[in-house]
């Protein structure tokens, strides 16, 4: 049975912001274009994103736990998948891999020439280990990380000081009540480039023409 505590547990402002822009972004791009018949969602959780495609989408998932009723379960790099995808979605995975050009690498072998890659991380965020924490990155750095298999074509960064004082504030076990609020903060969402509590960001394979 999944883990009640992490289901029932109030999100923080930083999760609650990324998934409203990835699901933004995922709007975005289906409008775009109808070609994503074929999705990989990698760590998919117990909360993935099929609900935002066409019900004959072949949307696959990938986790390590096995109670949570994946298409793919073991680890993303060492698992043989039986086809190319038109979208690859990362969520909250990065700074988690001790060798994200690894998953960049892996990522683009899985794509259709056309296919783009979605991720999503934290930047001003605390050390959260699932099981592991390594890394906190910019989008320079994940252009970096990235450079070999991948251009970013959009970005969304999110965050700004309010957020992050209030974050900061009610971490902990004694003003856990007072998380409730971060539903209120979470609406303060003006954007600060130099306090970002976090990225969501659409590359594609280098020289490959995005359909608009």
């Amino acid at each position: 049975m999944y883990n009640m505590r992490k289901l029932f547990r109030i999100p923080s402002i930083s999760g609650i912001n990324r998934r409203k822009h990835t699901k933004k972004m995922l709007k975005i791009l289906n409008k775009e274009s109808a070609r994503f018949n074929t999705i990989l969602d990698i760590g998919s959780g117990i909360k993935n994103w099929s609900y935002l495609f066409p019900q004959d989408a072949n949307y696959q998932t990938v986790d390590l736990r096995e109670d949570l009723g994946a298409t793919h379960v073991g680890d993303f790099f060492k698992l043989n998948f039986p086809l190319k995808y038109n979208l690859v979605i990362g969520t909250e995975i990065i700074e988690h891999l001790p060798n994200p050009n690894h998953f960049f690498e892996r990522s683009n072998k899985l794509l259709e020439e056309n296919g783009l890659l979605l991720i999503s991380f934290p930047f001003l965020f605390k050390i959260h280990p699932d099981p592991n924490d390594y890394y906190r990155f910019t989008l320079q750095g994940i252009e970096e990380q990235s450079k070999d298999y991948f251009e970013i074509v959009d970005s969304i960064h999110h965050g700004n000081k309010t957020q992050l004082i209030w974050e900061t504030l009610v971490d902990g076990k004694l003003l856990y009540p007072f998380k409730l609020l971060n539903y209120l903060f979470a609406k303060i969402d003006y954007s600060n480039k130099h306090f970002p509590l976090g990225y969501v960001v659409v590359l594609k394979k280098k020289g490959i023409k995005v359909p608009k």
